[in-house]
């Protein structure tokens, strides 16, 4: 069970910086182009310095739920904006069904 619900985690993360990549196939202006690809960079930045187990500089407890959360939430409104409605709601009930599994099994 410990598996699947990091597993799980893990894929939420990976969808979130593949889905913001992928702009560059979308038939979007070449602004939104590169702001969501500038935020896929900062975002991959932002977790391997903050949120990677390993750093020395890692988000511990409550700093690192707020981060998840404010990060889920934002990829969440940007997979609204560019996929639809429907997806931005599928990705937010993934993402936060892994967040809460994690911390109810105390896995984080």
């Amino acid at each position: 069970m410990m598996r699947l619900i990091e597993g799980l985690h893990f894929l939420v993360e990976v969808v979130a910086i593949l889905g913001l990549f992928s702009v560059s196939v979308i038939q979007i202006s070449w602004l939104e182009k590169f702001l969501f690809f500038l935020l896929a960079v900062l975002l991959i930045l932002f977790w391997a310095r903050y949120m990677a187990p390993k750093s020395p500089h890692a988000f511990k407890k409550w700093r690192r739920l707020v981060a998840e959360t404010s990060i889920f939430i934002l990829v969440s409104g940007s997979f609204w904006h560019l996929y639809g409605l429907q997806i931005g709601i599928l990705y937010l009930a993934l993402s936060f069904g892994s967040l809460v599994l994690l911390y109810y099994f105390q896995l984080e």
